[in-house]
């Protein structure tokens, strides 16, 4: 049951025609509190016939003259204003709205705003109907629906744009708040499979890969993947993160760096990007030399790249690099191992005055690294475009494997 009814006041045929339907509507929905929406015209001769009714005399109610009855635009700016003024004492699915009479502006601007608030039930008088279009005093019946379905639609739509910008933390809440909202099996099952990408998205962009790819082998069987135009990039992805997962040091690895700090970029976080691209560089002369197996293992078999093995290194470079080595002395070593990037990079980093050098002093300064500058687009961008000619130099189909790397978007 309602506790509060927003209903528009028409004057209708002889203005008892209109009293009497809303009068039938307020007895069906039986409301504490009622505001009626008046001009001046029904607010003279409509509404006091509906007040001196039994069914509404004792109610508490109120009246809010609208300011032009055939603007739609302004009604439902009055009508928002009004229903935030109720939600001071009443929740969304307390709130029920009646546009059975007035103008047609009126209706219209009642129902749009009732839709933007998210009230929780929409009534209308429907009948049979004379040739001017009134419905027959006495054929009167009461029709009311809830527009849940249109709101969850609407959260749906809104976790789609979420998923698409990266944000799949915020899609995840927007879906479980759109399935609360209806509970029709197709757009649960609909939900439901995108809740699923969010998850396996939302761990990957983390670097989360071994559940990621837990999630992703695991994906409940849907034709919505065909309807959404991401069942081959799904495909495409499974094989990248697999990859990755299977072994630590693999060019996809490095594409799925170098695009999750493009997805940072993308949200204008210029830090975060940055700090990527800085591990990627890291990371590109670490493959480089587990390429060549020049890494111990532990224990466990894994590769550690705090030392080396000395006994694969030239004899007159092992005491050199008998010590834990950092980014410069990776470069270093690959540049005395005449690796044609080692050696390219490795001659940036001795030049004070080349881009990459520059560029590294702005990381060093930023405030996710030792200092408290803010990274600007243009100094990601050139770093970007630095590491983007690095990788060229190594990953073989760099144009392929970077398509296949990217995570899918949402078509509606």
């Amino acid at each position: 049951m309602p506790k509060a009814m927003i209903i528009t006041v028409g004057t209708g045929r002889d203005r008892k025609d209109i009293a009497s339907a809303i009068c039938k509507s307020i007895s069906e929905h039986n409301p504490t509190e009622v505001i009626f929406l008046v001009t001046d015209l029904s607010k003279s001769e409509t509404l006091p016939l509906i007040l001196s009714s039994d069914n509404v005399k004792d109610k508490k109610h109120s009246d809010k003259l609208l300011s032009d009855e055939n603007d739609v635009e302004k009604i439902k700016i009055e009508c928002d204003t009004i229903i935030k003024e109720i939600f001071k004492n009443h929740k969304q699915d307390e709130i029920t709205v009646d546009y059975t009479s007035g103008t047609k502006a009126m209706s219209s601007g009642i129902v749009l705003s009732a839709i933007a608030n998210k009230i929780g039930s929409i009534s209308y008088i429907a009948g049979k109907r004379e040739r001017d279009g009134r419905v027959i005093p006495g054929s009167e019946r009461i029709i009311s629906f809830s527009p849940a379905d249109l709101y969850a639609n609407e959260l749906f739509a809104e976790s789609v744009r979420s998923f698409n910008s990266y944000q799949y933390d915020v899609a995840f809440q927007l879906l479980d708040e759109a399935k609360n909202l209806f509970q029709e099996q197709r757009f649960i099952e609909k939900a439901n499979t995108l809740s699923c990408l969010a998850n396996v998205y939302s761990r990957w962009d983390k670097f989360l890969l071994s559940e990621s790819m837990d999630l992703l082998n695991r994906l409940p069987v849907s034709d919505f993947y065909a309807e959404w135009g991401v069942k081959s990039k799904i495909e495409k992805n499974k094989q990248i993160i697999y990859k990755e997962v299977k072994n630590k040091f693999c060019e996809e690895r490095m594409i799925d760096l170098f695009l999750n700090a493009k997805r940072r970029q993308n949200e204008y976080k210029y830090d975060d990007a940055i700090a990527r691209l800085y591990r990627l560089l890291e990371y590109i002369a670490q493959f480089l030399i587990a390429r060549r197996e020049l890494y111990q293992t532990r224990n466990d078999n894994e590769i550690d790249t705090s030392r080396l093995n000395l006994d694969k290194i030239p004899t007159g470079f092992q005491e050199k690099y008998r010590e834990q080595i950092g980014l410069d002395k990776n470069y270093e070593l690959l540049n005395d191992l005449k690796e044609p990037l080692g050696i390219e990079v490795y001659s940036e980093l001795k030049n004070k005055d080349s881009a990459l050098k520059r560029i590294l002093v702005i990381r060093n300064n930023s405030i996710l690294a030792h200092g408290f500058d803010p990274v600007k687009k243009d100094n990601f961008t050139e770093f970007f475009q630095i590491i983007e000619k690095y990788l060229r130099k190594i990953v073989k189909d760099f144009d392929a494997l970077a398509q296949n790397a990217e995570f899918p978007k949402i078509k509606l």
